[in-house]
């Protein structure tokens, strides 16, 4: 810990590092320091004090270039009060001092030791006397200082604070110890388990891509490395990363390419497809328990298998808040196979099974059913007849009518065109420009509204949008 100003009262230590004291009434806490005293300079103190108004404090200090202990007590929103203060010589023989500061709850009198070998301890310092105090603090906190009183420059090494009653390195080092071989920290590739080459994600939702990281020195040497990637990924709006976790934002699909740098600079990469959607098929994702009743959700290589065991279960997908589904206008249902289980969709804007919802029933003649949002009306007891309010969506499920029969689900998507490909663009229809327009992503999500022609596309992020009804690319 450095010194980073010079001042003679603690509460004005710019780099003190606090801990909360354990409210235990049956012992004392305690928090103790190991201190290596070589970095300090003349007039530099270091030590652990209890901080509260008021403070109390012990510290070692370096006056005319020798060690000293010192303990102080004083208030710390008072600049004119006069301190109580004890110093004492000290000598050690390598260095290195443990200092010790100790409180019983309730009792609130701050004591203070300090020891030469962490074995025996000696009180140092009078008892200070606290109270629970809002000027400062809310309760009494430990707090680890290094400051200067003469200039700046010097510093102390806090090896280690521990709150245990002992606490002994020698237990947790190792007495000998060998360094790790460069080839041992460096990366010579990176990967993705192969059940990771495609990763899902609901909107609003976060999944973890695993980065496994793989060392020169053996192939059994693999670290996951997630955390400190880049993500990249090569259209805009569908995924976002953070600290290694992948964020679903917007409907669609995308490559992303991952980099991983070691500590040589040695750069690795690889690459895995992110699919961003309102219904995922991942199965964790899909709850089957919903309604009280059994049922059973199965993925498979090309569709997803839900079987209405009990005819009051429902599966579908609960989102964590509100989702909004306002900016399109139709709902695709694509089975592989035609259904017979009366199933039908259902849309929640509650979590409540028994609360407001929308149902339309599952086409038993066709393998496609489109529901078309923007006529959708509220069909439960609940808020019937009216307009359904697709910007709070909460839960979208399934239902069977007719027990131990499945619906073998093949895709499911929101478009503003029922007869294009999610993830393609259908045929455009030319028409007069006008001053302002809409923007869309390719997969019908609007990203700008009634904006002037010549501001739709700027600071938009490379890929293609429809504008006007043309496919427009932004390099």
């Amino acid at each position: 810990m450095k010194t980073t100003n010079v001042t003679t009262k603690l509460p004005q230590a710019r780099n003190m590092l606090t801990q909360r004291i354990f409210a235990m009434k049956n012992k004392e806490t305690t928090g103790t320091v190991r201190i290596d005293t070589r970095g300090m300079t003349e007039g530099d103190r270091a030590g652990i004090c209890i901080l509260q108004d008021p403070y109390g404090m012990i510290c070692i200090e370096m006056v005319d270039g020798k060690l000293q202990l010192r303990w102080e007590q004083d208030k710390v929103r008072d600049n004119n009060s006069k301190s109580a203060e004890k110093t004492q010589a000290v000598e050690l023989e390598d260095s290195i001092i443990y200092l010790r500061a100790g409180i019983k709850y309730e009792e609130n009198k701050a004591k203070f030791y300090y020891s030469t070998d962490n074995k025996t301890w000696k009180r140092f310092g009078s008892e200070t006397s606290q109270s629970f105090n809002l000027s400062v603090f809310v309760g009494s906190r430990f707090g680890l200082f290094c400051y200067a009183t003469k200039k700046k420059g010097g510093y102390a090494d806090f090896d280690w604070f521990t709150t245990e009653d002992n606490f002994d390195e020698a237990e947790i080092y190792p007495a000998t110890f060998t360094a790790p071989t460069e080839k041992a920290a460096t990366v010579s590739k990176i990967a993705l388990p192969a059940t990771q080459k495609t990763i899902d994600v609901m909107i609003g939702d976060k999944r973890l891509p695993i980065v496994t990281a793989t060392y020169a020195d053996k192939a059994t040497h693999t670290a996951d490395v997630a955390a400190y990637s880049t993500f990249k990924a090569d259209n805009a709006g569908i995924v976002e990363f953070k600290d290694g976790q992948m964020l679903g934002v917007g409907q669609g699909a995308t490559n992303v390419n991952v980099s991983y740098t070691d500590i040589f600079g040695n750069k690795s990469e690889a690459s895995f497809t992110a699919k961003s959607s309102y219904f995922p098929l991942d199965q964790q994702y899909v709850r089957n328990d919903l309604g009280g009743g059994s049922g059973t959700y199965r993925q498979n290589a090309n569709n997803s298998v839900f079987k209405f065991v009990e005819v009051k279960n429902q599966q579908g997908w609960v989102y964590f808040d509100d989702v909004d589904m306002s900016d399109y206008r139709y709902l695709v249902i694509k089975l592989s196979t035609k259904q017979s289980a009366g199933a039908k969709v259902n849309i929640y804007t509650t979590e409540k099974l028994a609360g407001a919802c929308h149902s339309t029933p599952l086409s038993t003649t066709d393998v496609t059913t489109v529901v078309d949002l923007s006529e959708a009306k509220y069909t439960s007891t609940t808020n019937k007849n009216k307009a359904l309010d697709l910007k709070k969506v909460r839960m979208v499920t399934f239902q069977g009518t007719v027990a131990n029969k499945t619906i073998v689900l093949a895709d499911m998507y929101l478009t503003n065109d029922p007869m294009a490909d999610p993830t393609g663009i259908g045929d455009v229809v030319a028409k007069p420009q006008s001053a302002f327009v809409s923007v869309y992503s390719v997969s019908g999500q609007i990203v700008r509204s009634n904006v002037s022609r010549s501001q739709a596309l700027q600071g938009l992020a490379p890929g293609l949008y429809i504008v006007d009804g043309k496919k427009v690319m932004v390099k």
